[in-house]
């Protein structure tokens, strides 16, 4: 009895908050892959601006939405109950022990959406709440897969296509030129190598096309190797939705581990300050025909611009996320 009562005491510490403003212009998303440090950087803005941070509300198993889920949509699209739906988590009027999880100010001023499930709803996010500023979040695949597959448990976007209403729903989307392509490395016998095909599939779409003002993108590796300058720019583009950040950004802080460092690497850097060390760990681990195969897999995707056989991105950030259809 006692051990249910000191569970149930932890739920509702971490549920005793206030939620003083519901206008959705006092929202920002974090969004990005799996493992991809997207935990880490939306715990860092929601210190620096006391924010509220929701955690995975567009999971299709765990999250907020109930009736008409969906993780593919386009633009022009706009189905009233996902809508809804979806305005209810923009506007903090849902809470639980799994989307509150991780409980940064009692009183918060804003709040952060942080998911993994809902990169390609970017374009759809930004033609339907353009007030909303957007943090988009990418780690080198092979990096980022590599964790995936260290991981005990992980609802991915390549769960949700093996479901039927999941490749109907992204048959039924932008996202459908890239299916084919997906589906030739989704059987794959080399583990990595699909989960490669399933991060390509996850942002080839919101990495496409036009920039867009309303958002950033932001490379992990970075981040960790400069984030006081990354987060200084994360921070003002969430300003005017989360208000000025009560502190400066200071490295220390920011390289605190995340809630999700299961498996002590961040903190065992945080401790050695081997942070290059740290992101390029994948190079001397995966065997050279595998790193090769995911490249390709990469290239033929259109990705290639953003990584290559090194563990640091190729290219510098655009200003923002990608956003319009395939051409």
């Amino acid at each position: 009895m006692s051990g249910r009562i000191s569970t149930r005491a932890r739920y509702l510490r971490k549920e005793l908050f206030l939620e003083r403003n519901h206008d959705l212009s006092r929202t920002a998303l974090v969004l990005g892959s799996g493992r991809s440090g997207t935990t880490w950087l939306a715990e860092s803005i929601a210190r620096q601006h006391r924010s509220r941070l929701l955690f995975e509300p567009f999971h299709p198993q765990l999250g907020a939405i109930r009736e008409g889920a969906r993780l593919f949509l386009d633009p022009t699209e706009n189905p009233s109950v996902f809508e809804r739906s979806v305005r209810r988590i923009l506007s903090g009027r849902v809470r639980g022990a799994y989307i509150d999880e991780i409980r940064i100010a009692r009183l918060p001023r804003g709040r952060i959406v942080k998911d993994v499930h809902a990169a390609n709803l970017l374009p759809w996010l930004r033609t339907n709440h353009p007030a909303v500023p957007v943090v988009y979040v990418v780690r080198h695949p092979i990096a980022a897969s590599l964790s995936r597959l260290r991981s005990d448990t992980f609802y991915g976007i390549g769960d949700y296509l093996a479901t039927p209403p999941g490749r109907e729903d992204a048959e039924d989307s932008p996202v459908a030129a890239w299916l084919p392509l997906y589906d030739t490395y989704r059987d794959h016998p080399e583990p990595l190598v699909r989960l490669v095909a399933e991060w390509c599939i996850e942002n080839v779409y919101p990495l496409r096309g036009s920039d867009d003002a309303g958002g950033a993108l932001t490379f992990y590796e970075n981040a960790v190797l400069d984030p006081v300058s990354e987060l200084t720019r994360l921070g003002e583009l969430c300003a005017g939705a989360l208000g000025p950040a009560r502190v400066p950004p200071k490295i220390g802080q920011l390289r605190r581990p995340s809630a999700m460092d299961w498996r002590r690497t961040a903190a065992e850097a945080h401790r050695s300050g081997e942070w290059e060390r740290l992101l390029g760990s994948w190079t001397s681990e995966v065997p050279g025909p595998v790193v090769e195969r995911c490249l390709s897999i990469l290239s033929d995707f259109g990705l290639d611009r953003l990584y290559g056989e090194g563990p640091l991105p190729i290219r510098e950030a655009p200003a923002s996320p990608r956003s319009d259809r395939p051409s």
